[in-house]
Protein backbone atom coordinates (compact mmCIF):
# COMPACT_ATOMS: atom_id res chain seq x y z
CA UNK A 1 0.00 0.00 0.00
CA UNK A 2 1.14 3.54 -0.74
CA UNK A 3 0.14 6.79 0.90
CA UNK A 4 -1.74 7.69 -2.26
CA UNK A 5 -4.03 4.70 -1.71
CA UNK A 6 -5.24 6.15 1.59
CA UNK A 7 -6.90 8.99 -0.28
CA UNK A 8 -9.00 6.62 -2.39
CA UNK A 9 -10.28 4.45 0.49
CA UNK A 10 -14.04 4.83 0.76
CA UNK A 11 -13.96 4.82 4.59
CA UNK A 12 -11.30 7.55 4.72
CA UNK A 13 -11.98 9.89 1.82
CA UNK A 14 -14.18 12.25 3.88
CA UNK A 15 -12.05 12.18 7.04
CA UNK A 16 -8.38 12.00 6.02
CA UNK A 17 -7.03 14.96 4.06
CA UNK A 18 -3.63 15.50 2.47
CA UNK A 19 -2.34 18.96 3.38
CA UNK A 20 1.33 18.75 2.31
CA UNK A 21 4.04 16.45 0.94
CA UNK A 22 2.16 15.46 -2.20
CA UNK A 23 5.37 14.45 -4.00
CA UNK A 24 5.86 11.67 -1.46
CA UNK A 25 2.53 9.92 -2.00
CA UNK A 26 4.41 7.00 -3.51
CA UNK A 27 5.89 6.10 -0.12
CA UNK A 28 4.98 2.59 0.95
CA UNK A 29 2.91 2.04 4.09
CA UNK A 30 3.86 -1.17 5.87
CA UNK A 31 2.04 -0.50 9.18
CA UNK A 32 0.81 2.30 11.44
CA UNK A 33 2.43 3.73 14.55
CA UNK A 34 0.87 5.92 17.23
CA UNK A 35 3.54 8.35 18.39
CA UNK A 36 1.38 9.22 21.42
CA UNK A 37 2.59 6.05 23.12
CA UNK A 38 4.32 6.05 26.47
CA UNK A 39 7.72 5.11 24.98
CA UNK A 40 7.82 8.34 23.00
CA UNK A 41 6.81 10.45 25.97
CA UNK A 42 9.66 8.97 28.01
CA UNK A 43 12.30 9.42 25.30
CA UNK A 44 11.44 12.51 23.33
CA UNK A 45 14.94 12.97 21.92
CA UNK A 46 15.04 9.60 20.19
CA UNK A 47 11.52 8.98 18.96
CA UNK A 48 12.50 7.28 15.72
CA UNK A 49 13.98 4.30 17.57
CA UNK A 50 10.47 2.94 17.93
CA UNK A 51 9.85 2.40 14.22
CA UNK A 52 11.48 0.24 11.54
CA UNK A 53 10.59 2.32 8.49
CA UNK A 54 7.47 2.48 6.36
CA UNK A 55 5.10 3.26 9.23
CA UNK A 56 2.30 5.80 8.95
CA UNK A 57 2.95 7.88 12.07
CA UNK A 58 -0.14 9.19 13.86
CA UNK A 59 0.14 12.03 16.38
CA UNK A 60 -2.96 13.17 18.26
CA UNK A 61 -1.43 13.98 21.65
CA UNK A 62 -1.77 17.69 22.41
CA UNK A 63 1.47 17.37 24.39
CA UNK A 64 3.19 17.31 21.00
CA UNK A 65 0.76 19.14 18.76
CA UNK A 66 0.93 22.38 20.73
CA UNK A 67 4.72 22.53 20.42
CA UNK A 68 5.66 23.39 16.85
CA UNK A 69 9.37 22.92 17.52
CA UNK A 70 8.75 19.45 18.94
CA UNK A 71 6.55 18.49 15.98
CA UNK A 72 9.16 19.66 13.48
CA UNK A 73 11.86 17.69 15.26
CA UNK A 74 9.61 14.63 15.37
CA UNK A 75 8.93 14.81 11.64
CA UNK A 76 12.65 15.12 10.87
CA UNK A 77 13.44 12.11 13.05
CA UNK A 78 10.78 9.91 11.52
CA UNK A 79 11.71 11.00 8.01
CA UNK A 80 15.31 9.91 8.60
CA UNK A 81 13.90 6.51 9.55
CA UNK A 82 11.89 6.50 6.26
CA UNK A 83 8.44 6.73 7.81
CA UNK A 84 5.64 6.55 5.24
CA UNK A 85 3.72 9.64 6.30
CA UNK A 86 2.46 11.80 9.14
CA UNK A 87 -1.10 12.19 10.48
CA UNK A 88 -2.22 14.94 12.87
CA UNK A 89 -5.56 16.25 14.09
CA UNK A 90 -7.50 18.58 11.84
CA UNK A 91 -6.20 22.18 11.86
CA UNK A 92 -3.06 21.12 13.75
CA UNK A 93 -0.70 21.16 10.74
CA UNK A 94 1.06 24.51 11.06
CA UNK A 95 2.50 26.37 8.10
CA UNK A 96 6.02 25.43 9.22
CA UNK A 97 5.06 21.76 9.47
CA UNK A 98 3.51 21.85 6.01
CA UNK A 99 6.57 23.55 4.56
CA UNK A 100 8.86 20.93 6.10
CA UNK A 101 6.66 18.12 4.78
CA UNK A 102 6.85 19.59 1.27
CA UNK A 103 10.62 19.96 1.56
CA UNK A 104 11.07 16.33 2.62
CA UNK A 105 8.32 14.95 0.35
CA UNK A 106 6.71 13.53 3.49
CA UNK A 107 2.92 13.14 3.08
CA UNK A 108 1.21 15.10 5.85
CA UNK A 109 -2.44 14.34 6.57
CA UNK A 110 -5.04 15.89 8.82
CA UNK A 111 -7.65 13.68 10.48
CA UNK A 112 -11.18 14.93 11.11
CA UNK A 113 -12.68 14.49 14.56
CA UNK A 114 -15.57 12.47 13.11
CA UNK A 115 -13.28 9.46 12.63
CA UNK A 116 -11.96 7.79 15.77
CA UNK A 117 -8.31 6.79 15.76
CA UNK A 118 -9.29 3.23 16.66
CA UNK A 119 -11.40 3.10 13.49
CA UNK A 120 -8.58 4.62 11.46
CA UNK A 121 -6.26 1.94 12.80
CA UNK A 122 -8.72 -0.84 11.99
CA UNK A 123 -9.38 0.38 8.45
CA UNK A 124 -5.71 0.72 7.53
CA UNK A 125 -4.54 -2.47 9.22
CA UNK A 126 -7.29 -4.51 7.58
CA UNK A 127 -6.33 -3.08 4.18
CA UNK A 128 -2.66 -3.88 4.80
CA UNK A 129 -3.43 -7.48 5.74
CA UNK A 130 -5.59 -7.91 2.64
CA UNK A 131 -2.89 -6.38 0.47
CA UNK A 132 -0.28 -8.72 1.94
CA UNK A 133 -2.46 -11.68 0.98
CA UNK A 134 -2.86 -10.28 -2.53
CA UNK A 135 0.89 -9.64 -2.85
CA UNK A 136 1.58 -13.26 -1.96
CA UNK A 137 -0.91 -14.49 -4.53
CA UNK A 138 0.44 -12.12 -7.19
CA UNK A 139 4.00 -13.26 -6.48
CA UNK A 140 2.87 -16.86 -6.90
CA UNK A 141 1.44 -15.97 -10.32
CA UNK A 142 4.86 -14.68 -11.39
CA UNK A 143 6.57 -17.78 -10.01
CA UNK A 144 4.19 -19.95 -12.01
CA UNK A 145 5.04 -18.06 -15.19
CA UNK A 146 8.79 -18.31 -14.59
CA UNK A 147 9.21 -21.79 -13.16
CA UNK A 148 6.25 -24.03 -13.85
CA UNK A 149 6.36 -26.12 -17.01
CA UNK A 150 3.11 -26.69 -18.89
CA UNK A 151 0.98 -24.25 -16.90
CA UNK A 152 -2.40 -23.17 -18.24
CA UNK A 153 -2.00 -19.70 -19.75
CA UNK A 154 -5.77 -19.16 -19.67
CA UNK A 155 -5.90 -19.89 -15.93
CA UNK A 156 -2.98 -17.57 -15.20
CA UNK A 157 -4.55 -14.78 -17.28
CA UNK A 158 -7.80 -15.16 -15.33
CA UNK A 159 -5.92 -15.05 -12.04
CA UNK A 160 -4.14 -11.92 -13.19
CA UNK A 161 -7.39 -10.26 -14.21
CA UNK A 162 -8.72 -10.77 -10.69
CA UNK A 163 -5.87 -8.59 -9.40
CA UNK A 164 -6.10 -6.04 -12.20
CA UNK A 165 -3.26 -7.44 -14.32
CA UNK A 166 -3.51 -7.67 -18.11
CA UNK A 167 -1.19 -10.59 -18.75
CA UNK A 168 -2.52 -11.28 -22.23
CA UNK A 169 -0.59 -8.22 -23.46
CA UNK A 170 3.14 -8.15 -24.37
CA UNK A 171 5.49 -7.94 -21.37
CA UNK A 172 9.21 -8.02 -20.69
CA UNK A 173 11.28 -8.76 -17.59
CA UNK A 174 13.69 -6.38 -15.88
CA UNK A 175 16.37 -7.82 -13.59
CA UNK A 176 17.52 -5.40 -10.88
CA UNK A 177 20.76 -6.85 -9.53
CA UNK A 178 22.57 -5.37 -6.51
CA UNK A 179 26.21 -4.86 -7.48
CA UNK A 180 28.71 -6.91 -5.46
CA UNK A 181 26.28 -7.55 -2.59
CA UNK A 182 27.93 -10.81 -1.54
CA UNK A 183 31.38 -9.19 -1.50
CA UNK A 184 30.02 -6.22 0.43
CA UNK A 185 28.48 -8.48 3.07
CA UNK A 186 31.67 -10.53 3.47
CA UNK A 187 34.15 -7.65 3.50
CA UNK A 188 32.15 -5.71 6.08
CA UNK A 189 31.39 -8.86 8.11
CA UNK A 190 27.70 -8.07 8.09
CA UNK A 191 24.97 -10.52 9.15
CA UNK A 192 22.92 -12.22 6.45
CA UNK A 193 19.94 -10.19 7.63
CA UNK A 194 21.61 -7.26 5.90
CA UNK A 195 21.32 -9.09 2.59
CA UNK A 196 17.62 -9.63 3.16
CA UNK A 197 17.01 -6.01 4.16
CA UNK A 198 18.86 -4.75 1.05
CA UNK A 199 16.72 -6.87 -1.25
CA UNK A 200 13.54 -5.79 0.50
CA UNK A 201 14.63 -2.16 0.23
CA UNK A 202 15.24 -2.61 -3.50
CA UNK A 203 11.88 -4.32 -3.94
CA UNK A 204 10.10 -1.52 -2.10
CA UNK A 205 11.88 1.15 -4.16
CA UNK A 206 10.99 -0.57 -7.43
CA UNK A 207 7.33 -0.79 -6.51
CA UNK A 208 7.22 2.81 -5.32
CA UNK A 209 8.84 4.33 -8.41
CA UNK A 210 6.74 2.34 -10.87
CA UNK A 211 3.65 3.18 -8.85
CA UNK A 212 4.47 6.88 -9.04
CA UNK A 213 5.01 6.47 -12.78
CA UNK A 214 1.46 5.16 -13.18
CA UNK A 215 1.93 1.39 -12.92
CA UNK A 216 -0.22 0.63 -9.89
CA UNK A 217 0.47 -3.11 -9.93
CA UNK A 218 3.65 -4.87 -10.98
CA UNK A 219 4.64 -8.52 -10.74
CA UNK A 220 7.90 -8.98 -8.84
CA UNK A 221 9.91 -11.80 -7.33
CA UNK A 222 13.25 -12.17 -5.57
CA UNK A 223 16.11 -14.03 -7.23
CA UNK A 224 19.51 -14.43 -5.59
CA UNK A 225 20.75 -10.83 -5.13
CA UNK A 226 18.24 -9.46 -7.59
CA UNK A 227 14.60 -8.49 -8.02
CA UNK A 228 12.78 -9.49 -11.20
CA UNK A 229 9.91 -7.32 -12.40
CA UNK A 230 7.41 -8.04 -15.19
CA UNK A 231 6.61 -4.84 -17.08
CA UNK A 232 3.93 -4.26 -19.74
CA UNK A 233 5.53 -3.21 -23.02
CA UNK A 234 2.95 -0.50 -23.67
CA UNK A 235 3.46 1.17 -20.28
CA UNK A 236 6.64 3.11 -21.09
CA UNK A 237 8.86 4.05 -24.00
CA UNK A 238 12.62 3.51 -23.67
CA UNK A 239 13.36 7.04 -22.46
CA UNK A 240 10.66 6.98 -19.78
CA UNK A 241 11.65 3.51 -18.62
CA UNK A 242 15.31 4.51 -18.36
CA UNK A 243 14.27 7.56 -16.34
CA UNK A 244 12.32 5.39 -13.88
CA UNK A 245 15.19 2.93 -13.56
CA UNK A 246 17.66 5.75 -12.91
CA UNK A 247 15.42 7.01 -10.13
CA UNK A 248 15.34 3.52 -8.62
CA UNK A 249 19.12 3.23 -8.84
CA UNK A 250 19.72 6.65 -7.30
CA UNK A 251 17.17 6.12 -4.53
CA UNK A 252 18.72 2.76 -3.64
CA UNK A 253 22.22 4.27 -3.51
CA UNK A 254 21.02 6.97 -1.13
CA UNK A 255 19.36 4.46 1.18
CA UNK A 256 21.87 1.62 1.10
CA UNK A 257 25.18 3.01 -0.22
CA UNK A 258 25.21 0.30 -2.90
CA UNK A 259 24.60 0.37 -6.63
CA UNK A 260 22.20 -1.59 -8.80
CA UNK A 261 22.65 -2.77 -12.38
CA UNK A 262 19.64 -3.57 -14.54
CA UNK A 263 19.22 -6.01 -17.41
CA UNK A 264 16.17 -5.83 -19.66
CA UNK A 265 14.83 -8.81 -21.59
CA UNK A 266 12.94 -8.72 -24.87
CA UNK A 267 9.19 -8.23 -24.99
CA UNK A 268 7.04 -11.30 -25.69
CA UNK A 269 3.34 -11.60 -26.48
CA UNK A 270 2.81 -15.15 -25.27
CA UNK A 271 2.64 -15.78 -21.53
CA UNK A 272 4.69 -18.96 -21.92
CA UNK A 273 7.56 -16.89 -23.36
CA UNK A 274 7.87 -14.46 -20.44
CA UNK A 275 10.42 -16.80 -18.82
CA UNK A 276 12.62 -16.31 -21.90
CA UNK A 277 12.61 -12.59 -21.18
CA UNK A 278 13.77 -13.34 -17.62
CA UNK A 279 16.65 -15.42 -18.97
CA UNK A 280 17.58 -12.62 -21.35
CA UNK A 281 17.44 -10.02 -18.59
CA UNK A 282 19.85 -12.13 -16.55
CA UNK A 283 22.17 -12.49 -19.53
CA UNK A 284 22.18 -8.71 -19.89
CA UNK A 285 23.23 -8.47 -16.23
CA UNK A 286 25.99 -10.99 -16.93
CA UNK A 287 27.24 -8.71 -19.68
CA UNK A 288 27.47 -5.87 -17.15
CA UNK A 289 29.33 -8.14 -14.74
CA UNK A 290 31.77 -9.25 -17.44
CA UNK A 291 32.64 -5.60 -18.11
CA UNK A 292 33.22 -4.94 -14.43
CA UNK A 293 30.65 -2.14 -14.67
CA UNK A 294 28.19 -0.87 -12.06
CA UNK A 295 24.96 1.14 -11.95
CA UNK A 296 24.29 0.34 -15.59
CA UNK A 297 21.25 -0.42 -17.74
CA UNK A 298 21.65 -2.95 -20.57
CA UNK A 299 19.03 -4.34 -22.93
CA UNK A 300 19.42 -7.88 -24.19
CA UNK A 301 19.41 -6.79 -27.82
CA UNK A 302 22.41 -4.56 -27.07
CA UNK A 303 24.77 -7.22 -25.76
CA UNK A 304 26.30 -8.03 -29.15
CA UNK A 305 28.40 -11.18 -29.23
CA UNK A 306 27.08 -12.22 -25.83
CA UNK A 307 23.72 -12.73 -27.52
CA UNK A 308 25.20 -15.59 -29.52
CA UNK A 309 27.28 -16.96 -26.64
CA UNK A 310 24.20 -17.07 -24.42
CA UNK A 311 22.47 -19.26 -27.00
CA UNK A 312 25.06 -22.02 -26.46
CA UNK A 313 23.68 -24.13 -23.62
CA UNK A 314 26.75 -26.36 -23.26
CA UNK A 315 28.87 -24.26 -20.88
CA UNK A 316 31.43 -27.06 -20.80
CA UNK A 317 31.99 -26.56 -24.52
CA UNK A 318 32.44 -22.83 -23.97
CA UNK A 319 34.90 -23.38 -21.14
CA UNK A 320 36.95 -25.84 -23.17
CA UNK A 321 37.13 -23.38 -26.05
CA UNK A 322 38.60 -20.50 -24.08
CA UNK A 323 40.90 -22.74 -22.00
CA UNK A 324 42.34 -24.28 -25.15
CA UNK A 325 43.56 -20.83 -26.15
CA UNK A 326 44.27 -19.13 -22.83
CA UNK A 327 45.36 -21.98 -20.54
CA UNK A 328 49.13 -21.27 -20.91
CA UNK A 329 48.60 -17.67 -19.83
CA UNK A 330 46.26 -18.59 -16.99
CA UNK A 331 48.77 -21.09 -15.62
CA UNK A 332 51.62 -18.59 -15.89
CA UNK A 333 49.58 -15.94 -14.08
CA UNK A 334 48.67 -18.44 -11.37
CA UNK A 335 52.28 -19.29 -10.58
CA UNK A 336 54.07 -16.02 -11.29
CA UNK A 337 51.35 -13.35 -11.04
CA UNK A 338 52.44 -11.88 -14.36
CA UNK A 339 49.07 -10.43 -15.43
CA UNK A 340 49.57 -11.87 -18.89
CA UNK A 341 45.87 -12.57 -19.48
CA UNK A 342 44.87 -9.06 -18.51
CA UNK A 343 47.68 -7.62 -20.61
CA UNK A 344 46.63 -9.54 -23.72
CA UNK A 345 42.97 -8.63 -23.28
CA UNK A 346 43.83 -4.95 -22.88
CA UNK A 347 46.20 -5.15 -25.86
CA UNK A 348 43.40 -6.48 -28.05
CA UNK A 349 40.96 -3.86 -26.75
CA UNK A 350 43.42 -1.12 -27.72
CA UNK A 351 43.70 -2.47 -31.27
CA UNK A 352 47.12 -3.97 -30.56
CA UNK A 353 48.67 -0.59 -29.81
CA UNK A 354 51.37 -1.43 -27.26
CA UNK A 355 51.99 2.16 -26.14
CA UNK A 356 48.31 2.89 -25.53
CA UNK A 357 47.93 -0.39 -23.65
CA UNK A 358 50.94 0.40 -21.44
CA UNK A 359 49.47 3.80 -20.59
CA UNK A 360 46.06 2.30 -19.83
CA UNK A 361 47.64 -0.28 -17.51
CA UNK A 362 50.06 2.21 -15.92
CA UNK A 363 53.11 0.12 -16.80
CA UNK A 364 56.38 0.98 -18.55
CA UNK A 365 56.62 0.38 -22.28
CA UNK A 366 59.53 -1.99 -21.74
CA UNK A 367 57.38 -4.01 -19.35
CA UNK A 368 54.69 -4.10 -22.01
CA UNK A 369 57.13 -5.38 -24.65
CA UNK A 370 58.45 -8.01 -22.23
CA UNK A 371 54.95 -9.27 -21.53
CA UNK A 372 54.01 -9.41 -25.21
CA UNK A 373 57.14 -11.42 -25.98
CA UNK A 374 56.31 -13.83 -23.18
CA UNK A 375 52.69 -14.12 -24.34
CA UNK A 376 53.81 -14.93 -27.88
CA UNK A 377 56.19 -17.63 -26.65
CA UNK A 378 53.59 -19.23 -24.38
CA UNK A 379 50.83 -19.24 -27.00
CA UNK A 380 53.20 -20.25 -29.81
CA UNK A 381 51.15 -18.21 -32.23
CA UNK A 382 51.62 -14.94 -34.09
CA UNK A 383 49.74 -12.00 -32.54
CA UNK A 384 49.90 -10.27 -35.93
CA UNK A 385 47.48 -12.83 -37.32
CA UNK A 386 44.02 -11.27 -37.61
CA UNK A 387 42.32 -14.66 -37.47
CA UNK A 388 44.16 -15.64 -34.30
CA UNK A 389 43.34 -12.32 -32.62
CA UNK A 390 39.68 -12.83 -33.52
CA UNK A 391 39.81 -16.22 -31.82
CA UNK A 392 41.45 -14.68 -28.76
CA UNK A 393 38.83 -11.94 -28.55
CA UNK A 394 36.10 -14.55 -28.70
CA UNK A 395 37.85 -16.57 -25.99
CA UNK A 396 37.98 -13.55 -23.69
CA UNK A 397 34.30 -12.84 -24.33
CA UNK A 398 33.46 -16.41 -23.34
CA UNK A 399 35.68 -16.25 -20.26
CA UNK A 400 34.03 -13.02 -19.12
CA UNK A 401 30.57 -14.36 -19.87
CA UNK A 402 31.13 -17.49 -17.78
CA UNK A 403 32.65 -15.40 -15.00
CA UNK A 404 29.56 -13.20 -14.95
CA UNK A 405 27.35 -16.27 -14.96
CA UNK A 406 28.81 -17.35 -11.63
CA UNK A 407 27.70 -14.06 -10.07
CA UNK A 408 24.16 -14.03 -11.45
CA UNK A 409 22.03 -17.16 -11.41
CA UNK A 410 19.99 -17.21 -14.63
CA UNK A 411 16.80 -19.06 -15.37
CA UNK A 412 17.00 -22.05 -17.69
Amino acid sequence: MHCKDLLSMEQLKDSLHLVAGEQGLGRSVRWIYFADCIECVKDQDNLAQWIHGGELVIVTNLHYLKSEERMLDMMRQFNRKTAAGFVVNVEEASDALRQLADTMDMPLFELDWNLKTVDLSQIICFALVEEAKNETNISEIFSTILYQVGFSAADVVRQGEYYGLELEKPHFVAAFDIDHLTTYIKENKLPQERRKSCKQSLLSTIKMEFYMAGLSKILTTLQSDAVLALIPEEAFDHAKLDHIIRKIQNEFVQKNKMTVSVGLGSSYEQLQDFSKSATEANHAVQQIRSEGAEQKIVRFEEIGIFYFISRIKDTGLLERYYLELLQPLLESDHYSDGNLCETLEMYLKHNKNANETAEAMYIHRNTMRYRLDKITKLLRRDLNSMDFCTELNFAFHIKNYLSGQKQTRPYH
